[in-house]
């Protein structure tokens, strides 16, 4: 579960903790996810808006992703 308004950073959250620019939510995400494959390795499966909003109204992402087994 990808929650951008814990991923984008200070200045980008209110006080009420949400993302003051909710259209940047989506390239927070893909931002995340790029990581996941380019940073950690790993691949992904794809990243999908999650069909249930976060309990404070943010937009939140399901990304699956697989860790590539060893060549050892």
């Amino acid at each position: 579960l990808v929650k951008p308004q814990f991923e984008a950073g200070r200045d980008a959250i209110s006080k009420a903790g949400l993302l003051k620019e909710p259209e940047t939510a989506p390239d927070v995400a893909s931002e995340l996810e790029r990581w996941l494959v380019e940073d950690m390795g790993w691949q992904s499966l794809g990243m999908i808006p999650s069909p249930i909003a976060g309990g404070d109204g943010n937009v939140e992402f399901l990304l699956a992703g697989v860790k590539p087994e060893d060549d050892a």
